[in-house]
């Protein structure tokens, strides 16, 4: 693959490239989890140009079950 190949893949994709040579071949080399945040230490495969890139926890938002006030009326006929 040429650069020019690679320059043209990695404009189209939106994906991370390379701030030196515009080649979207990285390899990780380092991963650290931080508080709020992973962090992944990159290099590119062809030129060697290390960056850093983050990424932020998903969030989940859940349902939360919610319930009714009980009436002193809805025991009745109940053995306790």
């Amino acid at each position: 693959m040429t650069l020019a190949e690679m320059a043209a893949r990695a404009a189209g994709t939106g994906s991370l490239a390379c701030p030196r040579c515009n080649c979207a071949d990285f390899k990780t080399y380092k991963t650290q989890q931080g508080h709020r945040a992973t962090f992944r230490y990159k290099e590119c495969r062809h030129c060697g140009h290390r960056v850093l890139t983050t990424q932020q926890p998903e969030q989940v938002i859940r349902d939360v079950e919610t319930r009714g006030a009980v009436a002193e009326n809805d025991f009745e006929g109940d053995i306790v």
